[in-house]
């Protein structure tokens, strides 16, 4: 999809047409490089019955993309949300991006295809709506200190994880 708009002016329809044009252009994801996904697991719609979804396999197996597929099947019917990913490695978290999708998967996918990922482990929330940041922050890789100033009340995963317990 060629389009001439700068990505903040995008809207929620060319995203949708977008999503299905990276749905079907990516075979596999490019998401079987140097990322390693952590999002919704578990069973996934009617066809995973008798799926396990919870069993590790390999990024860019048949067995991953499929599971990849019946994901972004079950996204396809959600509404269109905004979703906070967060990228870390071995040496601590090296960006954050906010897009405009169905769900996790076509997020981490999304953020792919915009060069916007920074590699290395990706976790993912959706935002509440009344936490959507400006434009100006959204589709484009975001420090700590540019996070820090959208949500000044943010926690590491950490602390969220230390909440839980």
């Amino acid at each position: 999809m060629a389009t001439e708009k700068p990505y903040e002016f995008l809207t929620a329809g060319d995203i949708k047409k977008l999503a299905e044009e990276i749905k079907k252009a990516c075979k596999p994801l490019p998401l079987s490089g140097n990322v390693t996904v952590y999002g919704p697991v578990g069973p996934i719609g009617q066809e995973s019955e008798n799926v396990d979804d919870t069993k590790p396999v390999k990024p860019g197996s048949p067995e991953w993309q499929a599971r990849v597929d019946r994901m972004l099947d079950e996204e396809a019917t959600q509404p269109l949300g905004w979703w906070y990913l967060s990228y870390a490695d071995k040496d601590g978290f090296r960006g954050g991006v906010i897009v405009e999708t169905r769900g996790f998967t076509s997020a981490a996918m999304v953020s792919n295809v915009f060069g916007l990922s920074p590699g290395g482990e990706v976790r993912g929330m959706p935002i509440p709506t009344d936490k959507v940041p400006e434009a100006h922050y959204r589709y484009r890789l975001l420090t700590k200190a540019q996070l820090e100033e959208i949500w000044d009340d943010m926690a590491t995963l950490a602390e969220l994880e230390g909440e839980d317990s």
